[in-house]
């Protein structure tokens, strides 16, 4: 449990010291023509736009900026890439100089073919200028699925390589979580088949199963430089298996550390999740918030169990706000390896917690078990006590003698005790508690106003209420109320 805290503050501090790119200005103008040389980023239709949150005003445009080159890159003996990612194909020039093509951009739809979302294009050290450079960038994004975003993820030089190298070494770290989750799918998924009607495996096995789709995933990208359109697509399947995610865990934290009901708590959570979806258009952040809204919930509903229950436990709470405010503090930066080292030290603690409750459960089922044959006996020792043994009852004045054996029970009713035989019943005049002192030891007091014949018990059962109940073999229910019915176990045991 302490490494699991000490995950989270780590990843806490990791989020605290992350930088951010600074803002680049270029002008765009639209693309009425192919040929660079007849644009006029002069013109009055092209405007200065902010790089970093630029969203295309139209499907084809030309875009010009500076072209700012590391000092450190320019010394080393590394070839220049321009690495451009984003939902556009393009033409790059550099000093006007064409360097390539991603897929073929096109100033009309029919005439444009998709490029892919992650692209690099050498530079050659032979047309940089040392002092000023301008890069020049023809965009069209007639396929991408949706519009109203920014056509770039990326855009900066750096030394030439393939452009999935990236995010493939980026993503190397998460080879650490996706083998405890690869391992955690087996361990569960074994469970699961030896307990297929728990439900806390199959909340288990869906946390896990999703986490594990979801991380591969993300670090599809570094192994394959996929069309630009197939973006949008991986954002919305990623969005999708984090809800998953966030309603199996929010599930699994009303199962485990709460006693309430849980259907309305997952549809609400559900439904506030659906929302956040359509109403945020940053994919990364609405996909942060399906995971931050079923957290928030889960919190404040083990909250409300500490406060209504004084005996449920801190532990739970702490780490799951720990874990919420980890998303709070940093949306962006979560969905990226942080998360999956998060997800897999919360998976660890939740694993842990299932075993030592599911030892616990057996451990409980093995102790009713012996007290049940403990019972069992001290009933067949009880038959086999003198069945010759015999009291004198006071019926309408008369003085009636009994065996003590064909006595079932025996009830309070005012000044009177009913006397319940196996084939009659007698109106004692007397009081319950002057038939407790003259019954053997074996007549057990279930509740104020009836004794019950032990020998006669046939079955005995806790309602969902707190109190019990005993059938005797005359098939008669007896109520066992809630303060006698730890004395009736223990006097059923020791008899």
């Amino acid at each position: 449990m302490r490494l699991t805290l000490q995950v989270f503050a780590i990843i806490l501090l990791g989020f605290i010291s992350a930088t951010h790119v600074d803002a680049q200005t270029a002008i765009e103008c639209p693309a009425s023509q192919l040929e660079l040389k007849n644009v006029d980023f002069t013109a009055n239709d092209c405007k200065e736009i902010d790089i970093q949150s630029y969203v295309m005003t139209s499907k084809s445009v030309w875009i010009n900026l500076p072209l700012v080159i590391p000092d450190d890159l320019m010394k080393s003996q590394n070839p220049i890439g321009l690495f451009i990612s984003g939902r556009a194909s393009s033409r790059v020039y550099v000093t006007a100089i064409n360097i390539g093509e991603n897929g073929r951009s096109s100033i009309e739809a029919t005439g444009e073919i998709i490029g892919d979302f992650d692209w690099v294009g050498y530079v050659p050290r032979s047309i940089i200028n040392n002092k000023t450079n301008q890069l020049t960038l023809h965009i069209s994004s007639f396929n991408a699925p949706r519009e109203g975003f920014g056509p770039f993820n990326w855009l900066y030089v750096d030394a030439y390589r393939a452009p999935t190298t990236f995010y493939l070494k980026h993503y190397m770290p998460t080879l650490i979580p996706l083998g405890a989750m690869l391992l955690s799918l087996i361990y569960i998924i074994r469970r699961t088949l030896l307990e297929p009607k728990s439900k806390s495996l199959l909340y288990l096995l869906t946390l896990t199963v999703t986490a594990t789709l979801q991380l591969l995933v993300e670090v599809f990208r570094g192994f394959y430089a996929y069309p630009y359109p197939w973006h949008d697509y991986r954002l919305d399947l990623i969005w999708f298996l984090m809800m998953l995610f966030g309603l199996a865990l929010f599930t699994q934290c009303l199962n485990q550390f709460t006693r309430l009901k849980k259907r309305y708590p997952i549809i609400s959570c559900l439904m506030l999740i659906v929302v956040f979806r359509f109403v945020i258009l940053d994919p990364d952040l609405r996909t942060t918030y399906a995971l931050l809204v079923p957290v928030i919930m889960a919190v404040g509903f083990i909250a409300y169990e500490r406060f209504r229950d004084k005996e449920a436990q801190y532990l739970p709470l702490a780490i799951l706000l720990a874990f919420a405010s980890l998303i709070y503090i940093a949306p962006y930066n979560f969905l990226d390896v942080y998360l999956y080292y998060c997800i897999a030290a919360l998976l660890a603690y939740l694993f842990t917690y299932e075993a030592h409750s599911k030892v616990q459960q057996q451990n409980e089922l093995l102790l009713e078990k012996q007290r049940a044959e403990k019972l069992q006996l001290a009933l067949e020792l009880k038959v086999q006590e003198d069945t010759e043994q015999t009291i004198t009852l006071k019926d309408s004045g008369k003085m009636i003698r009994v065996k003590v054996e064909h006595i079932l029970f025996c009830q309070g009713a005012g000044d009177y005790v009913e006397v319940r035989l196996t084939n009659k019943t007698i109106l004692h005049s007397g009081s319950l508690s002057g038939m407790t002192e003259q019954l053997p030891s074996y007549f057990i007091k279930v509740h104020r106003s009836y004794l019950v014949n032990a020998k006669h018990i046939s079955h005995m059962r806790r309602l969902p209420a707190g109190t019990g109940e005993i059938e005797l073999s005359n098939k008669h229910i007896i109520p066992v109320s809630r303060r006698l019915l730890p004395q009736l176990k223990e006097a059923l045991i020791t008899e």
